[in-house]
């Protein structure tokens, strides 16, 4: 990500660490649907140095706990609301943790399963029907969880959810969103997501072959109208949503934030400019993107990323929506968001840039996540309503 003083915007809200103020603003965002609370953020935040990642951990997960505690002690007493929401609070919590937790390290698995069980917690108190799904891929299986849209059996509009982290967090980045509006919701992870590296499915370029199988999955749900089914593809799976709907043909709409053609371009536009100065933090991503692609080495990660490209746009002729960020993305992205619009062949195709002024121009829109579903879900239900 580029620096504040390079968007010339002065946007970090608490820390003068560009990174880690965006991940307080990425959990701080999920108050939007219940997974966070200003002041269990600021007790957080105010808990850490930034010179040293550990005590993030150290913070984020001593909140977790604290708050998962309240979810237990609300649940045993009957307090389905309260305890549904402190386990979603707890489980976004859990989640920031992991942000500077490296994937190599000990603690991490014990961490991600306290993660994942907070939000499955939540997810058996939810008023509207759920699963738990493992989706078969290659011999081992993709987690996730279905979400239908009403508890009748009737035929509705579907959204299959793509994050870059946790099938979990995307319930916040636009599950919870879709849900409001009568859609059934998908959230899963694909390879190189959640933990699918430790069953040895990690990040690959034919992001097609996955998302074939998720609609396979899909199918066999009769809740699902099969000719209303859109893709949310957020961050890296924004190249994975754009590649899949030139090849898989019965997704119906796709949203890309941002539609990425060529990621190595991208790899290079966010390396740092002075390797030998690259801080801890950033030392503790590269560990997490290593784990996802299965490889430490950084000439195989290149490679992986090198493979991870788009030459025929031209076959995406489904609805799509291409959105990115003016501040909050590198100018790579902007730049590919745009040139993605423009070679699409979609009859109806759209862009959204999201400025300063909509108060939505960070990564992901992380900074107003209720305007960035406005423009999400009003596009996609034109769509469905007037198209389709």
């Amino acid at each position: 990500m580029e620096t504040a003083e390079k968007r010339g915007i002065k946007r970090n809200l608490y820390f003068k660490n560009d990174d880690l103020d965006f991940f307080l603003q990425y959990v701080m965002s999920f108050q939007s649907y219940k997974g966070s609370s200003l002041g269990e953020c600021l007790y957080a935040a105010g808990k850490v140095n930034e010179a040293d990642p550990d005590t993030w951990f150290h913070a984020w997960k001593e909140v977790a706990e604290m708050v998962g505690q309240i979810a237990d002690q609300s649940k045993a007493k009957g307090h389905i609301i309260s305890a549904r929401e402190a386990y979603l609070r707890a489980n976004a919590y859990y989640g920031a943790s992991l942000v500077t937790l490296s994937p190599f390290d000990d603690q991490f698995t014990d961490i991600f399963n306290r993660y994942r069980s907070c939000f499955r917690n939540a997810l058996s108190l939810f008023e509207l029907p759920s699963e738990i799904i493992e989706i078969p891929f290659e011999g081992k299986s993709l987690n996730g969880y279905f979400i239908k849209g009403s508890n009748n059996n009737e035929r509705l509009k579907t959204l299959i959810v793509l994050g870059d982290r946790f099938a979990e967090e995307c319930y916040f980045l636009a599950g919870a969103a879709g849900l409001n509006r009568g859609y059934n919701i998908l959230l899963v992870d694909l390879p190189g997501q959640g933990i699918t590296p430790a069953k040895g499915l990690y990040i690959r370029a034919d992001g097609e072959n996955p998302i074939k199988a998720v609609v396979d999955y899909l199918y066999t749900q009769s809740n699902v109208d099969t000719g209303k089914i859109a893709v949310y593809g957020l961050s890296l799976n924004g190249y994975t949503a754009t590649r899949a709907v030139i090849y898989e043909k019965r997704i119906s709409a796709c949203i890309a934030n941002n539609p990425l053609d060529d990621m190595t371009a991208i790899l290079k536009a966010e390396a740092p400019a002075k390797p030998q100065e690259v801080d801890a933090l950033r030392l503790r991503l590269f560990d997490y993107a290593a784990w996802q692609a299965g490889t430490k080495d950084m000439s195989k990660l290149f490679e992986l990323f090198g493979s991870m490209k788009i030459t025929n746009l031209q076959g995406v002729t489904c609805p799509m929506l291409c959105i990115a960020s003016e501040g909050g993305d590198v100018a790579e992205r902007v730049r590919q968001t745009e040139s993605v619009f423009r070679a699409i062949k979609s009859n109806q195709k759209d862009i959204h840039i999201f400025k300063a002024d909509e108060g939505a121009d960070a990564h992901l829109q992380v900074n107003n996540l209720e305007r960035a579903h406005q423009v999400i879900f009003d596009w996609l239900d034109a769509v469905y309503d007037k198209y389709l």
